[in-house]
């Protein structure tokens, strides 16, 4: 009886050409795709750490009997990458610290920065508007990457109640607001880059300090 040899078909040149072209094609469809993924995981990331950072600032100040601060990189910050993503928590000295007495503050977290892509926003009814409260650092106080100058803030009583925007600067100072883009230090101006409409806002209520958060629709 006679055995058949049995050959194994090879891909052609063309057939591997084909296979290859379609490959790029889904490739270049799923990149969008997998670009709003990630933007979108990043933003939910920011809202997870600003809800976080301020409830334990709201903590520390219960805690410390002392006001805490939390400050944020402005335009005029000088760590150009850092601007309007980045903020820091600190608070007053009191009577059981040990630093040094030309330093005013102690620092409960460094900077720390949004996930990429993520910026805050700068309304004229928000912390970041300029007319509203600002602390001032001087160069004895050692702060991190940041000599002397002054810096937006949201500041929390011994209370746990925030005393600082005051009330009547802006229309609504007590919210925080987050947006998909960037600031373009080179024009002063913020470049969205989100294909959905909305922000998100954090608002803080006065007298108990507590956060909340939602999306907003207000114009920019």
């Amino acid at each position: 009886m006679q055995l058949r040899k049995s050959f194994a078909a090879g891909f052609t040149l063309i057939e591997m050409m084909a296979v290859m072209g379609i490959m790029v094609i889904m490739m270049a469809l799923a990149a969008p795709m997998i670009g709003d993924f990630a933007t979108q995981a990043g933003r939910r990331g920011a809202v997870n750490i600003l809800l976080n950072s301020f409830e334990n600032a709201r903590v520390a100040a219960l805690q410390s009997g002392t006001n805490v601060y939390i400050g944020f990189a402005d335009q005029n910050f000088p760590v150009e990458d850092m601007r309007y993503n980045s903020f820091i928590i600190f608070r007053d000295r009191n009577e059981y610290d040990t630093t040094p007495d030309t330093q005013q503050y102690v620092y409960l977290t460094g900077w720390r920065q949004l996930p990429d892509g993520i910026s805050f926003q700068r309304q004229t009814n928000s912390v970041l508007n300029p007319a509203n409260a600002n602390r001032t650092i001087n160069e004895t106080d050692n702060f991190p990457q940041f000599a002397a100058g002054t810096l937006p803030i949201v500041q929390f009583m011994e209370t746990g109640g925030i005393v600082q925007p005051a009330a009547g600067s802006g229309s609504n100072p007590l919210a925080v607001y987050i947006y998909e883009g960037f600031f373009d230090s080179t024009n002063n101006t913020e470049v969205n880059t989100s294909q959905i409409a909305g922000v998100d806002k954090f608002s803080l209520a006065r007298f108990t300090g507590r956060i909340r958060h939602e999306i907003s629709f207000e114009a920019i």
